[in-house]
C-alpha cells in the first residue's frame, strides 16, 4: 500500500495537489495550521495507488507531500 505524507505545517492550502490526484482522495481540511492556512488532507489513504502524481505539483517544496 502507498502511503502519502503530508507536512500539514508547511502547506499553503494552494489544492494543485487535489486537483492532480486521479483518484480524488485530496481534500483541503477545515482545520487551519501553524501559518493560518487550511491544509490539504487524504481523505482514504488505503485507496491512495502512490502515483506521484501530487509531487509533482510541488517541485519547489518536496517536503511538503511524500508518496
Amino acid at each position: 500500500m502507498a502511503k502519502l505524507t503530508i507536512v500539514k505545517d508547511l502547506c499553503k492550502g494552494c489544492g494543485l495537489c487535489a486537483d492532480v490526484c486521479p483518484k480524488g482522495l485530496l481534500a483541503l481540511s477545515k482545520h487551519i495550521n501553524a501559518r493560518g492556512y487550511h491544509p490539504i488532507a487524504i481523505e482514504e489513504q488505503e485507496k491512495c495507488i502512490g502515483c506521484a502524481s501530487v509531487s509533482y505539483t510541488h517541485l519547489t517544496l518536496p517536503t511538503i507531500l511524500r508518496v
